[in-house]
């Protein structure tokens, strides 16, 4: 009995969905474990450190993150596009891989190094070496074989590797919260040796993986494509960087340290909600990846990807405010203004999600470069506005700012996204009727 083409259809849909939902609970299943280490770790720190110390131990984070982007988050995106857009050989993107990690991170490292001297003087400059030294070379090098063993085994294969980090982490913070023993070098400390871990882990499967890897016909990648590739992806990452945290640079430069300290610990609250979004995120660039030529597909993924996050980011900006008034009571008396300031961000996730959302559906139709420029607009925006309404308006300018560069990257997105995928239709339209 031949059974009807639409159930045929209907049971590979209901199966390709099951996948996408499976490997979705797996990278879920990390951000959990992420969220719920910092729900542990935040309190203990922002209270041990006070909105001072806490100002400066997380903008030598900030500073870090900029770097973080051009030595290793750019070069782990631009594996998983060649190994997913072609059938590349994992141990020559390894290689190539972590060559560039190291080229990268001791200029990186130096520049940083010098921005945390201009901002803090010597205060905190043993605590920057190591987050802006070791920890970020062997963070990279990790993160360089989990983006490998993602691309080939998906987010199930690389939560086992990845959790390891949050476990550490909290296990380190509850033992030097026990001996009160909370202070900027030691938190570097405890984070170095969880990265450390999670460097061990990735590099004995990735050695693994590369060595039974027995796909057919592969084809080498060279270091200078993995450079030129990752540096486009970096352009783009990095504007992003600013554009999120290039507020609390501008505070640290203009503002007192205890408002920095405060506008930190609110903002470390509202983006916890976008933790679990990485992981659909993560999820959905290898849909938006692999070569599709049906018309308008990309941004008909972008439309069905919007609807459940703005569901989900309205929701949160609803909790957020109402719940504000737990800020106080978990941080104490001295981060008292963190709760006012938590209200005033509490649309950002929805924003930021919204915003990034096209984004991947250009990178989709390849254009990385337009994704790089729109990036860079973006950030150019942000930081115009911040550097006019921060010194004046501290951290309600530093709010303003944020919205203000969201939605305008929001717009711009949609707008590019639209334009390309039009011109990506009319020349495979042309090349059928050439044919």
């Amino acid at each position: 009995m031949r059974v009807p083409g639409f159930i045929t259809k209907g049971i590979r849909t209901v199966q390709g969905l099951a996948s996408r939902l499976i490997e979705i609970a797996a990278a879920m299943f990390y951000e959990i474990a992420l969220i719920g280490s910092l729900a542990v770790i935040f309190p203990l720190v922002a209270r041990g450190l006070g909105p001072a110390q806490y100002g400066k131990y997380q903008t030598v984070y900030v500073i870090a993150a900029f770097a973080v982007t051009w030595a290793y988050a750019a070069v782990a995106a631009a594996i998983v596009q060649l190994l997913l857009q072609s059938n590349r050989s994992s141990r020559s993107l390894l290689v190539a891989g972590r060559r560039q990690v190291l080229v990268m991170t001791a200029p990186l490292g130096v520049g940083g190094m010098l921005l945390v001297l201009a901002l803090f003087g010597w205060e905190v400059v043993l605590p920057a070496a190591i987050i802006l030294g070791p920890e970020l070379a062997m963070t990279g090098i990790a993160e360089v074989n989990i983006a490998l063993l993602f691309a080939l085994r998906g987010a199930t294969f690389t939560t086992r590797i990845k959790v390891i980090g949050p476990i550490l982490r909290v296990f380190g913070v509850l033992a030097l919260f026990q001996t009160d023993n909370i202070t900027i070098l030691n938190l570097v400390v405890v984070n170095f040796a969880a990265s450390t871990g999670v460097m061990l882990a990735a590099v004995y499967a990735g050695r693994s993986l590369t060595t039974n890897d027995d796909r057919p016909e592969q084809s080498e990648t060279s270091s200078s494509e993995v450079r030129s590739l990752s540096l486009v992806y970096a352009a783009s990452m990095s504007t992003n960087a600013a554009q999120s945290e290039g507020e609390k640079l501008v505070m640290a430069t203009f503002r007192p340290l205890a408002e920095l300290g405060r506008y930190q610990a609110a903002y470390r609250i509202i983006s916890l909600p976008l933790i679990p979004l990485n992981a659909v995120y993560l999820v959905a660039t290898k849909w938006f990846l692999p070569k599709d030529e049906r018309p308008n597909i990309q941004v008909i993924r972008a439309q069905r990807l919007s609807g459940p996050i703005l569901v989900y980011g309205v929701t949160v900006a609803i909790v957020i405010a109402f719940a504000s008034p737990i800020v106080e009571l978990v941080l104490g008396d001295q981060f008292s203004e963190a709760k006012t300031m938590t209200v005033w961000l509490c649309a950002v996730p929805l924003a930021h999600a919204l915003a990034d959302i096209p984004t991947i559906g250009l990178l989709g139709l390849a254009r990385n470069k337009v994704r790089m420029w729109l990036g860079m607009g973006g950030a150019a925006f942000a930081v115009v506005v911040y550097l006019i309404l921060v010194p004046l308006y501290g951290w309600q300018g530093a709010v303003v700012g944020t919205y203000a560069s969201e939605i305008a990257t929001l717009v711009a997105g949609w707008i590019l996204l639209i334009r390309y995928q039009r011109v990506h239709d009319r020349s495979n339209a042309e090349t059928v009727h050439s044919a």
